[in-house]
């Protein structure tokens, strides 16, 4: 049998926490890995990758005969059907380890909801670990206890020790927002707080970066049309961003924004991100955010979900109080000992 390691995951389709995670993994990782798309979507070249993922599954898994599978969670019905299909298999042919890998907070509401709960369940029980990003999401698969649930915090590839604050007295501030433009990220509060700032007379501006998406609150076209009425020279869209862009910003930005209360929430990459610059985090306790964000200090600015009143209440604290280096170099200490991309693929290595 192969020493190496089959892994399926996203490595096509729009760019979220989770494809990032599973794209920089394979390409550090110590292991022999053969990677397998498992994006689906809907346009017309869905039906050609779902055959290529059954075919190369099968052939590899016959001819490879690797030791372990490697499988990011699938939380929709379909992805559930990949799933089953590929742990199935590769149990099957090579009866190896399976590993599974939960980026997400909603697999308790996924499987709630599941309409065969019976076979979802012996699917998960033939999963030998699952890995989650921080203790209390261990929840997620309480109702299987001889599955192996182990803890890997999320990372950042990318980090740089913090610049020197500003001047308090210059009352200005510099924030970014960086992930998928979703309603229930808070995206609309951000800048209507921002607007309502700045009319208060703080020299507050800020940077969005991102994709538009839908979800159940707000329509991708519905929220377009609601936040143009926010850009402006202070307020600055620049569109989605990758590669040597992102690093620009966030050495460019004192203040990393995310007031999320999206389902899935669980450990987002921006904020690590932004621990990994010294940034400060205006964020919500929402789902798993204060679970690994606990011990980060006074460089955590917390806000309530859905309200813009509280996120202007956050922003104005930092301005009046300022944005102090030892804070800056606090955050950058505690991603440093948690949330490193070294830490992160040596302990997953050591799981596989």
């Amino acid at each position: 049998m192969s020493e190496g390691v089959l892994a399926l995951g996203p490595l096509t389709g729009p760019v979220t926490g989770q494809s990032k995670a599973f794209k920089v993994f394979l390409s550090a990782s110590s292991n022999d890995i053969r990677g397998i798309d498992k994006y689906v979507g809907n346009d017309p070249a869905s039906f050609y990758r779902i055959i290529k993922f059954f075919a190369l599954v099968l052939f590899f898994s016959i001819f490879g005969r690797y030791r372990t599978l490697y499988l990011t969670t699938s939380r929709t019905k379909f992805g559930f059907i990949l799933d089953l299909y590929a742990i199935f298999v590769f149990k099957l042919v090579c009866n190896g380890k399976v590993v599974n890998h939960l980026h997400g907070s909603d697999f308790v509401l996924f499987r709630d909801r599941f309409p065969l709960l019976s076979l979802l369940d012996w699917t998960y029980m033939k999963i030998d670990t699952s890995i989650v990003l921080c203790e209390p999401m261990k929840e997620q698969y309480a109702c299987y206890p001889k599955m192996n649930v182990t803890v890997v915090p999320n990372f950042s590839d990318r980090d740089s020790f913090p610049k020197q604050a500003y001047n308090p007295g210059e009352r200005s501030l510099k924030l970014l927002y960086l992930s998928n433009l979703i309603y229930s990220k808070g995206i609309l509060h951000l800048v209507k707080a921002v607007t309502k700032i700045r009319n208060s007379g703080f020299d507050v501006s800020l940077t969005v970066a991102g994709r538009f998406m839908s979800d159940s609150h707000m329509s991708k076209g519905g929220l377009v049309k609601e936040c143009e009425r926010y850009w402006s020279e202070s307020i600055k869209y620049v569109g989605a961003v990758d590669g040597a862009a992102v690093g620009d910003l966030l050495l460019a930005n004192d203040i990393m924004c995310l007031p999320t209360f999206y389902v899935t929430e669980a450990q987002p990459l921006a904020i690590i991100e932004g621990l990994a610059h010294g940034m400060y985090i205006l964020t919500t306790r929402h789902n798993y955010n204060e679970a690994f964000l606990d011990c980060a200090g006074n460089g955590i600015i917390w806000v309530e979900s859905k309200d813009d009143r509280s996120i202007y209440q956050g922003l104005e604290r930092l301005v009046l109080d300022g944005i102090d280096t030892k804070v800056r170099v606090e955050n950058y200490n505690f991603f440093k000992k948690n949330f490193s991309l070294e830490a992160y693929i040596e302990k997953i290595d050591e799981i596989l």
